[in-house]
């Protein structure tokens, strides 16, 4: 299941990206059986559930930032001193901070044996999912485009980012797990 989107290049194009991911991702958790969704690939790794809960973790601090006054925002984390990066550069940055040993961190997903019940574990995983990517869009569309690039975020890998940037990093972040997964699952078959 290969995992595609056009690259964004504005606000428009980031929503538009956010909601092609959206429906490639659903899509792949929806296909794992109970079972399959919880448990951990062979050789080590996360379970698609965990994925799931560390996208969530992750992008859910992402919506409240959006949702914060700008007054406040800009308080806590000043007005950007520079220009937006584009997508391709956040993307770039962001595979040096890993590839120099930038983990997880306090965003690890916690392991957990099997749930009693998994169809209704994986519902309710996948019910909260299924609200996240259009919450987040819904949060971006009531952000003038030209503010996106004057506010800035924190990212714990990354450091400050605009957050034009803070959204392309969710975008791929969101992408990168998902072809993981649909990597790891062709691997199996």
């Amino acid at each position: 299941m290969p995992i595609t989107f056009a690259t964004p290049t504005s606000r428009d194009t980031l929503v538009a990206s956010l909601a092609e991911l959206d429906a490639q991702a659903g899509a792949l958790w929806r296909s794992f059986t109970p079972e399959e969704f919880f448990t951990r690939p062979p050789g080590g790794g996360w379970s698609p559930a965990q994925n799931v809960a560390h996208l969530r973790t992750g992008t859910v601090p992402i919506i409240w930032t959006l949702k914060m006054p700008k007054w406040l925002l800009r308080a806590l984390f000043g007005r950007a001193k520079r220009a937006s990066r584009g997508y391709e550069e956040i993307r770039e940055r962001y595979h040096q901070v890993l590839a120099a040993g930038g983990g997880a961190g306090a965003f690890t997903p916690r392991k957990k044996p099997l749930p009693r019940d998994p169809a209704q574990a994986q519902a309710k995983a996948l019910e909260a999912w299924q609200r996240l990517i259009p919450r987040l869009a819904a949060a971006i569309v009531t952000w003038p485009e030209a503010e996106l690039d004057r506010y800035n975020a924190p990212h714990p890998l990354l450091g400050k980012l605009t957050v034009t940037e803070m959204l392309y990093f969710t975008l791929y972040h969101l992408s990168h797990h998902a072809k993981v997964v649909a990597g790891r699952r062709e691997q199996s078959t």
